[in-house]
């Protein structure tokens, strides 16, 4: 089992679950705009989105590297991982559960599908995964968010935010410090970089070809080889 493809299932829920679109241009304030996506975030049902993460050792080395599509939704509270690459895991399936709080895995080398308990597999990968948490922003009473500078991306405005989780902070797993780049229309993000708190860079991941809302069934979220071996660990 890859532990980067599960890492990247875990982040990227904490991510489209955090995030919710807000039309028209969003307020130039780390209070105003959070407070505006906070106020929108039930608009958002469902998504789809192609993320791309890439991992660091922290002395600049890259030591893994996860491309796939995401399907995710706030009704079913279900979150698919499609794995595109590297080639050693394409077609691998990752379906996460908040309801049966399990994470199921397709192999298609094997036919078979993993099926892990959610809370303990998110503890082995250090991530505190709560459903109820995760679809809200960082909260400024727990985290220290700063909107550092706007950027142009191609046709894209972006904010930039600055996250550090504040020491002791009871069940927040988020080590050193996180920037992300937020697009100034949707208030999805589009990138967002971890670094350690010597400031070594721990990962980048990065989302693109985002469609908020594409009435997703469940059969699209949980759909898996009806006749793949189940094993259950």
């Amino acid at each position: 089992m890859n532990r980067l493809a599960v890492k990247a299932c875990l982040v990227i829920l904490s991510l489209v679950m955090s995030f919710a679109p807000v039309q028209g241009k969003a307020a130039a304030s780390v209070e105003a705009l959070l407070a505006e996506a906070q106020d929108k975030w039930q608009e958002l049902v469902d998504i789809s989105l192609v993320l791309c993460v890439w991992q660091f050792d922290g002395q600049g080395s890259l030591t893994g590297e996860l491309s796939g599509q995401v399907l995710a939704s706030q009704h079913h509270r279900i979150m698919r991982l499609e794995v595109v690459e590297p080639d050693i895991l394409e077609d691998q399936i990752f379906v996460m559960d908040e309801v049966e709080q399990t994470l199921k895995i397709y192999m298609p080398v094997t036919d078979q599908i993993l099926v892990r308990d959610l809370k303990e597999i998110s503890q082995e990968q250090g991530l505190d995964v709560d459903f109820e948490r995760l679809t809200k922003l960082p909260s400024q009473d727990n985290f220290n968010v700063e909107l550092i500078r706007t950027e142009k991306v191609g046709e894209a405005n972006l904010y930039v935010l600055r996250v550090e989780g504040r020491g002791g902070t009871p069940g927040e797993q988020i080590p050193g410090i996180q920037y992300f780049w937020v697009d100034e229309v949707d208030l999805l993000p589009r990138r967002i970089e971890a670094y350690s708190e010597d400031e070594c860079l721990l990962g980048i991941l990065t989302i693109r070809d985002v469609v908020v809302n594409p009435s997703l069934s469940l059969e699209d979220l949980v759909y898996l080889p009806e006749d793949a071996q189940i094993i259950q660990q």
